[in-house]
């Protein structure tokens, strides 16, 4: 089993963080992803998607953080890559 993160497990884990504290700032997710994945390898461009969210969320919201999140990973930012991810989070949040 590969060490490879994908974009999924990173938004997934931002649920999971947002989940156990929905009334906590949003950035401290930010800060808690960064901190996570810090070190680690950056995710494959390949897989820049969360499939889960076809059916749930229109395209247009959960899709609209994944520019930030390929600019994060072309410049190897995972700043931009966790930015880029609470963006996706907020739309899929607010959806319902």
């Amino acid at each position: 089993m590969s060490n490879q993160v994908t974009v999924s497990d990173i938004f997934r884990r931002a649920l999971e963080i947002r989940q156990a504290n929905p009334n906590g700032d949003i950035k401290s997710v930010k800060s808690q992803i960064v901190s996570e994945y810090s070190g680690k390898p950056f995710p494959k461009t390949a897989y820049l998607t969360i499939p889960e969210y076809d059916n749930i969320a229109p395209e247009e919201d959960w899709t609209a953080g994944l520019p930030v999140v390929l600019r994060g990973i072309q410049t190897e930012d995972w700043n931009e890559i966790a930015h880029g991810i609470l963006i996706s989070l907020e739309q899929v949040e607010n959806y319902p």
